[in-house]
């Protein structure tokens, strides 16, 4: 369902494996206070989802549908997550 509706990204080894070395020192940094640049952490809400119209055009699925049917919850928490990957 999802690769219908973005493409699948095609992360390499080297790439994850460079973002992770890079996250690493950022904390690292930032624990012993000689910070590097801020370290950014996402926190985001399912209501921010379900009413971002590229993720649900026409709102198809509705706040109580996601909450309430897990079938549904799961196809658009997959969706979701494609979405933010790119």
């Amino acid at each position: 369902m999802a690769d219908s509706v973005f493409p699948n990204p095609n992360l390499s080894t080297t790439f994850v494996n460079d973002h992770n070395q890079e996250a690493q020192a950022v904390w690292d940094a930032f624990h012993t206070e000689k910070s590097i640049r801020p370290p950014v952490g996402l926190g985001t809400s399912a209501q921010f989802f379900i009413f971002n119209h590229e993720l649900n055009p026409n709102e198809l699925v509705t706040f109580e549908n996601y909450m309430t049917q897990a079938k549904v919850m799961l196809g658009f928490s997959l969706i979701a997550a494609v979405w933010r990957a790119h």
